[in-house]
């Protein structure tokens, strides 16, 4: 009779190498799910997250308000003609805010100066995740995936839980970013996945 594999074992078996992102994990869990499914990624950067769902034939809304990113992202995805890229910020109220960006990085474009490094880079849209999807009429999310830097509470807290309930979340959250923001100053992390 043949013993039970180790639990490291299984989970690795399962899930494939240690170098694996959160993102990795959610597409795993949902990449067999039912035709119609919906990715909404804020702060997508150059599409490294939403490629493979894309792939896969997803419907993705992809909110990058970095005009130097976006060009990237929108470059990226001209193969797929199932992402919509939307060229606003998201959080809790629509409005216009200062969109600031780094030399150090191009990941952490944001609406709140957290770094020494971020210098004004002009007016931006920004819009809520509930007025969006009132827009293009979306009936369902299956992933929602926030990379914000620090205004992730907000987007979530502009999202219409009342009418669409994500299969998983996948949210940064750091303490530097979000304190002064203020966001509880107890909680440590960088990211965090929820699956219902």
């Amino acid at each position: 009779m043949k013993s039970a594999l180790p639990a490291k074992r299984l989970a690795r078996r399962l899930l494939g190498p240690r170098s694996m992102s959160e993102v990795d994990i959610v597409y795993r869990c949902f990449r067999r799910d039912e035709r119609g499914a919906v990715m909404i990624d804020v702060g997508a950067h150059y599409g490294e997250s939403l490629w493979p769902f894309a792939k896969d034939g997803w419907q993705v809304h992809a909110f990058e308000p970095d005009p130097v990113n976006r060009a990237h992202l929108i470059e990226a995805c001209r193969p797929l003609p199932n992402v919509t890229v939307v060229p606003s910020a998201v959080s809790d109220r629509a409005g216009e805010l200062t969109l600031y960006r780094s030399q150090e990085s191009s990941g952490i474009s944001t609406l709140n100066a957290f770094s020494r490094s971020h210098e004004p880079a002009g007016i931006v849209d920004v819009t809520t995740l509930r007025t969006y999807i009132d827009q293009v009429g979306s009936r369902g999310v299956t992933v929602l995936k926030i990379d914000a830097e620090g205004y992730d509470r907000f987007v979530l807290q502009g999202h219409p839980w009342h009418q669409l309930r994500p299969h998983a979340i996948l949210c940064e959250f750091e303490d530097y970013k979000t304190v002064q923001l203020g966001a509880c100053p107890d909680r440590r992390g960088t990211s965090a996945a929820a699956l219902s």
